[in-house]
């Protein structure tokens, strides 16, 4: 796949380079525009005894080009297009979409950020890595609808069903599944909003999906999310606060900083029990603040805090699990195409109790290093 991305560079390079200085192509009579990143991620990552399960700490070094991609938009009267080629071994379409403005809103088919952002423990400075809090791309149809200092948004997505691990088998919660049925999409929804120089959103999703077993009993398996973002933008200072409440694992991306996991990964405390010939809900209540300082046109300084919350009933008493993260970022802008990042993170898995038992230090991961982003 790697081989492709590079192939589309070259084809791109060399078209770009026939065409005349003043003119774009206009296939079908669309304009078309592409640009591109080469975004490196280099750091190192450290991980203590209790996380690892070990006897001892590991310290690696990581080198990533995640963050590397090309980008074609296309656009003709209210008709509009974007495919972005992504240097990735697990997805090379980042997203391929399609928007119809039809004056009172717009209707949005393919894959698109979803209307949530899938929390990661720490607001969103820099594009990389731990923390990153965006949302990855979704198959569905979305609708968003201008009305004056409100937009409302709707869309519907694949659903997904929870899973033991990326890429791994179907979460068997009932232990007794040999099948799992989707009748409905997932379906979320969002009011974006002002207050005064305050930019708010409001959202909430929400995924179904049953488990059914040999003898044709049906167990639900509802996940849900509900969050409020804020965003303040006041000169050179910028404040980000986020607050969700997720059910069964609606937004978790995956339980360790890199994780791969797509939208229902679950692991740990975070998968629902079973017991009373019933699902057991687990409650993940989550929140983090992000504040940047803009020092001038070329450097910015990023700190952020977040923790998360994890509560499952059991037939007695309650597992609990706690983690909390930080990170400094400070993006340095050398020229107008070309940055870098130094950044350090840590997560802290603290501390998760079993029901009627005593806590266990999960322990701690670190990552320092530099993202190397040039974009044009």
């Amino acid at each position: 796949m790697r081989k492709l991305f590079i192939l589309l560079i070259a084809v791109a390079f060399v078209a770009v380079s026939f065409m005349p200085a003043m003119a774009q192509p206009k296939p079908y009579g669309m304009d078309v525009s592409i640009r591109g990143e080469i975004g490196l991620d280099t750091k190192w990552t450290k991980t203590d005894s209790k996380f690892n399960g070990t006897q001892w700490d590991d310290t690696d070094i990581n080198w990533d080009n995640n963050g590397s991609k090309l980008r074609f938009d296309f656009k003709k009267g209210p008709l509009s297009a974007r495919f972005d080629v992504k240097a990735s071994s697990n997805d090379n379409l980042d997203k391929y979409y399609a928007t119809w403005d039809f004056g009172a809103g717009k209707l949005t088919m393919g894959k698109d950020d979803a209307l949530l952002f899938n929390p990661r423990h720490l607001p969103p400075p820099r594009k990389s890595g731990v923390g990153d809090g965006v949302a990855p791309g979704a198959d569905g149809i979305k609708l968003v609808f201008p009305m004056g200092p409100v937009t409302l948004s709707f869309a519907g997505y694949t659903p997904f069903i929870l899973t033991a691990f990326p890429g791994g088998p179907n979460q068997n919660i009932s232990g007794m599944a040999v099948d799992y049925d989707n009748q409905l999409p997932r379906m979320e929804a969002k009011v974006d909003f002002m207050l005064g120089p305050v930019a708010c959103n409001i959202g909430y999703g929400y995924n179904t999906y049953s488990e059914v077993t040999s003898l044709n009993y049906e167990y639900d398996v509802d996940s849900s999310m509900i969050q409020l973002n804020v965003r303040y933008f006041g000169g050179p200072l910028i404040l980000m606060g986020d607050v969700w409440q997720d059910t069964n694992g609606y937004g978790l991306t995956g339980g360790h900083p890199d994780s791969p996991g797509g939208p229902g990964f679950i692991s740990g405390y975070t998968a629902p029990a079973f017991y009373n010939n019933d699902v057991q809900d687990v409650d993940i209540t989550g929140w983090s603040v992000s504040v940047g300082y803009v020092l001038n046109d070329m450097v910015s300084i990023w700190v952020g805090y977040g923790e998360e919350s994890l509560e499952r009933d059991q037939l007695v008493g309650q597992d609990e699990d706690d983690l909390q993260g930080y990170e400094i970022a400070i993006p340095i802008n050398i020229t107008e195409f070309f940055s870098i990042t130094p950044y350090y993170v840590v997560e802290d898995y603290d501390d998760k109790t079993p029901a009627g038992g005593i806590p266990i230090d999960e322990g701690k991961t670190k990552a320092y290093g530099a993202y190397w982003n040039i974009a044009w």
